[in-house]
């Protein structure tokens, strides 16, 4: 299973990061983001109220477009727009916001159940991520066809497979009059400052998961006056995105050793590693 050269195990980890990405655009439709006529970068519009559902509790919120530049290091850089979502306060004496960042990445970021424990004192701030949430979608179904095509995921005709379609996809992407040079970390922690200060707020809170800590950790080193407290779960530090093939087949060979020995685990699959490989040559078309 493991690739042969380093090369492998970047296209790899590259394409964990690609299913990551196409089982969050593959889902329902959602209503185009646009950006309003005469909007300039930095302006929040149409902020109103709106109503924010998590865990079956309807929260009072605003809604608004945030409008940004693709890429802000391009003088002549087009513009796009992010949602922005405002989960109001519950209490009368709210203190320094919590700005949200998911993890993925690839994953919407206007999704967060848990906030019953965090509302009363805090607003809940929610920037749609570019690339994923706003005007601009990074879809590519030349990869999602390249794997579903495939005969074993990581064999080398699969992942030079993978390899080409993102080539393609890519190649599409800008003939369509996307920067990709825009769609980066730094491009996000910023349309989060934009939000910061298109909302009015001096300090905020961040809160986030998996990839959205590494977001976390960059906004520290960019933006720490603007910080309050930060909260990381399960931590995802930069230089964590490329995996060593040959570990991760240890790994697995220890789950299955693992599984092996477990009533539970054993009574589903004769051999985990074995099942794995089995799925990987016929992926459902929906998962996740």
């Amino acid at each position: 299973m493991a690739g042969k050269d380093g090369r492998h195990r970047v296209i790899i980890s590259s394409i964990a990061l690609l299913m990551l990405m196409l089982a969050a655009c593959g889902g329902s439709k959602k209503t185009p983001v646009i950006v309003p006529a005469g909007a300039q970068a930095g302006d929040l519009v149409g902020l109103e109220p709106c109503t924010y559902e998590a865990n079956k509790v309807k929260y009072d919120a605003d809604c608004g477009t945030l409008v940004v530049p693709e890429n802000r290091s391009a003088p002549d850089s087009r513009l796009i727009a992010l949602p922005v979502i405002r989960v109001r306060a519950t209490g009368d004496s709210p203190t320094e916001p919590i700005f949200y960042l998911s993890g993925g990445p690839g994953t919407s970021n206007l999704h967060f159940r848990y906030l019953e424990d965090l509302i009363e004192s805090h607003d809940f701030v929610l920037v749609g991520y570019r690339g994923v949430d706003g005007s601009v979608v990074l879809d590519c179904p030349e990869i999602s066809e390249a794997i579903r095509k495939s005969r074993g995921l990581l064999s080398d005709e699969a992942l030079e497979s993978y390899t080409t379609a993102g080539a393609s996809c890519a190649r599409r992407l800008q003939a369509e009059g996307v920067d990709l040079a825009g769609y980066t970390i730094v491009e996000t922690i910023d349309d989060n400052e934009d939000a910061r200060v298109a909302l009015g707020y001096e300090h905020i809170s961040l809160l986030g998961a998996s990839y959205g800590t590494r977001l976390e950790m960059i906004y520290e080193w960019i933006y720490p006056d603007n910080l309050h407290r930060v909260v990381m779960l399960a931590v995802n530090p930069p230089g964590r995105f490329v995996w060593d093939a040959e570990v991760i087949d240890e790994q697995i060979e220890d789950y299955a050793r693992l599984c092996a020995q477990d009533p539970d685990c054993s009574a589903r699959t004769d051999d985990l590693a074995a099942s794995m490989r089995r799925l990987s040559e016929d992926m459902p078309d929906r998962w996740l």
